[in-house]
């Protein structure tokens, strides 16, 4: 019985460790591809809710979701970010950045495939510099 028990578990190992290499590939091929055929246009904030992650450990994150436009068709989607990233997130402090307009990279190929531009951490993905006009957002989010 012990003998099944630890085919078992190695088995579970081996379909995690899978797991985890092929969403790290597909997220590499994503990122690749949003950088290729990169295309930057304006998102709105719509909203921020807070909620919690039940992977492996379950922990508070905040998704960011937003509204762009590519060629005329009107896109809704979010971004994720851990609590950790922010200090003191305030519902005041949300409140203060809904309804404002944030840069966005999407892939000309697959718009779905998009980056809102938020934080510093964002703009350090493409090597680009954090621009002087949302400075503002650091005391919102860092502070």
């Amino acid at each position: 019985m012990k003998y099944w028990i630890n085919i078992l578990v190695i088995l579970g190992v081996i379909f995690l460790i899978f797991n985890f290499i092929k969403n790290t590939k597909s997220d590499s091929k994503k990122k690749q591809e949003l950088v290729s055929n990169k295309y930057f246009t304006i998102a709105k904030l719509d909203s921020i809710k807070d909620t919690y992650d039940s992977g492996k450990y379950t922990s508070l994150i905040y998704r960011f979701y937003y509204l762009y436009e590519y060629h005329n068709t009107l896109y809704h989607d979010s971004s994720t970010y851990r609590r950790e990233e922010f200090y003191k997130f305030s519902t005041n402090k949300r409140n203060q950045i809904i309804n404002k307009n944030f840069p966005i990279v999407i892939s000309t190929k697959n718009p779905l495939n998009n980056q809102c531009l938020f934080l510093r951490t964002d703009y350090a993905q493409f090597n680009l510099a954090f621009p002087d006009s949302l400075k503002w957002t650091e005391k919102l989010f860092l502070l």
